[in-house]
């Protein structure tokens, strides 16, 4: 693997690497849960079952998918490292965790590498989230990822690029993270403008629970719905249907108002930035991620284009979906390195 690609999301970290002609991936999920070490033999269970887990003190702390599964069954809520799109400043362990998912995912080096990595772009409904320092922390943990004599030179890329980087014209590109939405717009892979809105997948999960007994504030305490939960049953909706239970109509309504909120972004984006660009031909969407994935998102997000169709100057063309959501802001990552000279 003398190429990777790195896709560093709020809750899903994919890496992707060539065997061959075909692109391959490693995935896990950027989450962890704490809980007291409840006898002597919990640690040998969790190694048998293949959960990754850190001791501190008389606490574990299970890491990735399996710890996510946990939080589901016992009904909790799966702690996020990172938060809007960059490290959780409010969670000391942030930085810590996402150094142990990522060196679990790229594995044995067997020479040395170049990687693409990427981030979101600065924010255009949020001052407080520092994505130059997330940059740099998150390069850091990379470049101290060093095994015998293989080492990796680390490079940042913009997601929502990644996922423009093969277009032949102008094109846009829309990362549906769980943090921030990213958007790029670029021409023949050549940037022309970028940003990001906060309030995404993570956004719904929050707001859908507090509608149940959810406090953000005492994650810990119980109640019917978590951001877990909803985050389980988000991944399985349809947003064509009309749903009779409560959690999946909630879902579904804030479906509705985020979408409507990136759109308004969008367009402030594309507003403030007016004198950057000129287009006179149809320029295509492209969607990826994982709040993405939902049955029937793209013809929700075209409804809501199409309702503030007046307000959008530029002509806008297909909106369509990566045939790979989830990874494919790794592909263009491991696209972005093979390219590197």
């Amino acid at each position: 693997m003398k190429n990777l690609g790195l896709d560093i999301g709020t809750k899903h970290i994919v890496m992707s690497f060539r065997e061959g002609d075909e692109v391959k991936y490693r995935h896990e999920i950027n989450g962890y849960l704490v809980f007291d070490k409840v006898d002597h033999f919990l640690e040998q269970l969790l190694v048998k079952q293949g959960v990754p887990y850190v001791m501190r003190g008389k606490e574990i702390i299970a890491i990735g998918s399996k710890a996510e599964q946990l939080a589901y069954v016992m009904n909790r809520t799966l702690r996020r490292p990172m938060a809007e799109g960059g490290l959780n400043k409010n969670d000391e362990d942030a930085q810590e965790i996402v150094a142990i998912i990522i060196k679990s995912i790229i594995g044995k080096l067997q020479d040395d590498c170049t990687l693409y990595y990427c981030t979101t772009a600065k924010p255009i409904n949020n001052d407080n989230l520092n994505i130059e320092f997330h940059k740099k922390v998150v390069k850091l943990i990379i470049e101290s990822y060093v095994q015998e004599k293989e080492s990796i030179n680390a490079f940042h890329i913009n997601e929502a690029r990644c996922l423009v980087i093969e277009e032949q014209g102008c094109a846009i590109g829309i990362s549906w993270g769980a943090g921030t939405i990213t958007v790029h717009v670029g021409m023949f892979g050549v940037p022309i403008f970028e940003f990001c809105v906060v309030g995404a997948g993570d956004q719904i999960d929050i707001e859908t629970a507090k509608r149940f007994g959810y406090d953000p504030s005492k994650p810990d305490m119980p109640s019917r719905e978590t951001p877990t939960s909803v985050c389980r049953k988000k991944e399985k909706i349809d947003l064509s249907k009309v749903y009779d239970d409560k959690v999946s109509q909630a879902i579904c309504l804030m479906y509705e108002i985020i979408i409507e909120n990136i759109v308004a972004g969008i367009i402030d984006g594309f507003n403030a930035n007016r004198d950057k660009f000129k287009f006179d031909q149809p320029i295509p969407i492209i969607n990826a991620g994982g709040t993405s994935m939902p049955i029937g998102f793209v013809n929700l997000f075209k409804k809501k284009l199409d309702d503030r169709k007046s307000d959008i100057f530029i002509p806008l063309g297909d909106v369509r979906m990566s045939p790979d959501p989830l990874f494919a802001v790794a592909r263009g990552c491991l696209l972005a390195a093979e390219m590197h000279k």
